[in-house]
């Protein structure tokens, strides 16, 4: 029986407007649903490493918001001591859950990716903006020299293949082609790619 978990006061970034570049703060929807609880197995040596392992990763505890794009610019994401969220990326053709199944008395049909202490697909009405180079959900990435990417004619700043950034016990990886998020505590998160979604 799928739960509806509450999410701890995660804000989304700045909406942008339309034309004009200003941001204002937009409340995330506050109810997702989980993903059935499945048993994380441990690596072998020959598997592919751990995606929430925080090795190396770019604490970015101390900044409220932090947006960022996959390297394509396809995939807006952005991470926060009180959760991880994903917008589906542009011409996303993976399967999507009915809104029925996922958000149950919502119009809306599910269009991001959530974790807090479970993960799971939020219908919203709203999207992460693009985590442009100077607002204030990119600070942490104006020292890094990390690149940036032209999406839609407008720059963004990237998590380049193989990074990671941290804040809090949620984690965000970059790699090749998908973006995955999770809450190292208890190993819930997801993967998002063009092509389709996990959750674990």
């Amino acid at each position: 029986m799928r739960l509806l978990v509450r999410l701890g006061g995660i804000l989304v970034l700045c909406a942008v407007l339309a034309g004009c570049g200003l941001g204002f703060p937009i409340p995330l929807p506050t109810n997702i649903v989980p993903a059935p609880s499945a048993p994380r197995s441990s690596a072998s040596p020959s598997e592919e490493p751990d995606p929430l392992d925080a090795t190396d990763a770019l604490d970015v505890s101390s900044h409220e918001v932090n947006a960022f794009t996959s390297p394509s610019g396809q995939i807006i994401c952005m991470v926060s001591v009180d959760g991880a969220r994903c917008d589906l990326p542009t011409g996303f053709s993976g399967a999507v859950p009915s809104t029925e199944d996922e958000c149950p008395g919502s119009t809306l049909p599910p269009s991001a990716l959530v974790v807090t202490d479970d993960s799971g697909w939020i219908c919203a009405d709203d999207v992460v903006a693009a985590p442009e180079p100077n607002l204030p959900s990119t600070r942490w990435w104006q020292h890094t020299g990390f690149p940036t990417v032209t999406q839609a004619g407008r720059t963004r700043v990237t998590l380049p293949v193989g990074k990671k950034l941290i804040a809090g016990d949620f984690l965000c990886l970059s790699r090749p082609g998908d973006i995955t998020c999770g809450n190292i505590a208890v190993g819930a998160g997801f993967t998002v790619s063009r092509e389709g979604v996990e959750l674990f």
